[in-house]
């Protein structure tokens, strides 16, 4: 598993009932970095990870379209 642009929260500081129910919502902000993403549940905390749970992908629907304006010198966006 490549991991490039890494973020992550704690499970149980999101819910306050986390530890009783197993059940949490957390959000992430997600940038285009032109790759699939898939999120991942680690416990053990951070000196003892142990993957416990991995996502389907997210893939986006038009991964190459330009994230910023820029300048080019030819006619079409992606030359």
């Amino acid at each position: 598993m490549l991991v490039s642009n890494h973020q992550y929260k704690y499970a149980n500081h999101s819910t306050s009932n986390y530890n009783n129910t197993g059940k949490a919502s957390l959000e992430f902000q997600l940038i285009n970095q032109r790759a699939d993403f898939s999120f991942a549940l680690f416990s053990g905390g951070l000196s003892n990870p142990k993957l416990v749970a991995l996502s389907n992908s997210i893939t986006y629907a038009n991964p190459k379209a330009p994230l910023y304006p820029r300048l080019a010198q030819g006619k079409a966006w992606d030359e």
